[in-house]
């Protein structure tokens, strides 16, 4: 997941990602990202964060493939279905 980082409030844009890291197995916060970088600033996650202020916009980015992590005991790759 992608968020955009704000030196007033740092830690308003990642209450939600951690949240999710937490109810969900499959989401990792650690491979989140709050980078704002120049060339990404066309984008709509950071227009709109830059128009309406607003901390709680992201962009999230899934896999119908599985996860990178393996969770299976038997060490098989896992499909989302």
């Amino acid at each position: 997941m992608y968020g955009n980082h704000d030196k007033r409030f740092p830690f308003a844009t990642r209450e939600f990602p951690y949240i999710m890291s937490k109810v969900c197995k499959h989401f990792s916060y650690k491979d989140c990202n709050f980078q704002m970088k120049e060339k990404k600033a066309g984008c709509s996650r950071m227009a709109l964060y830059k128009e309406l202020g607003n901390h709680n916009i992201f962009t999230h980015e899934t896999s119908f493939s599985g996860p990178s992590v393996e969770f299976d005991p038997l060490n098989k790759l896992i499909h989302f279905d």
